[in-house]
């Protein structure tokens, strides 16, 4: 990865805590610049890296979404990763100072206020339309400025 990369994410997961999609990625992957439009599987491999922290009822549900995942889209390798949660959000940190984040993270909503304001996630794409499907508590934390980012 080149540089600090924005994290960004396509839709919106149905339980929006985790806030974390599978369909989004950086704006230039691991595989050397992919935009993350994965296309069904027609396009070049992207290999992405996801990151979050160790609860056995969100990995078990992480992995089984990265599967179908992958399994709809066989061009992308998902590398998933889990770890302590105490150490998670330091981890992630030090990931960005390194210029070296995962592709995909989970982001907790108190976090983005300070990571979107150093510019290390990106808005969600189609974010208003969000807004209209999911009530504005859970979404509350996971806005910035008046805009939803994850």
């Amino acid at each position: 990865m080149k540089g600090v990369q924005r994290l960004t994410k396509a839709s919106l997961l149905a339980a929006l805590g985790v806030s974390v999609a599978l369909s989004g990625c950086s704006q230039e992957s691991a595989s050397g610049g992919s935009d993350g439009n994965a296309g069904g599987g027609n396009g070049p491999k992207v290999k992405l890296v996801f990151w979050s922290h160790q609860a056995e009822a969100f990995n078990d549900n992480y992995k089984k979404m990265i599967d179908s995942y992958m399994k709809a889209h066989p061009n992308v390798e998902i590398s998933y990763q889990s770890f302590p949660y105490d150490v998670y959000n330091q981890k992630l940190k030090a990931s960005f100072s390194a210029q070296n984040p995962p592709d995909i993270a989970e982001v907790f909503g108190t976090w983005v206020p300070e990571y979107s304001k150093n510019g290390l996630l990106s808005e969600v794409p189609g974010g208003e339309e969000a807004g209209k499907a999911y009530y504005e508590a859970p979404l509350g934390g996971f806005k910035w400025d008046g805009k939803l980012y994850g």
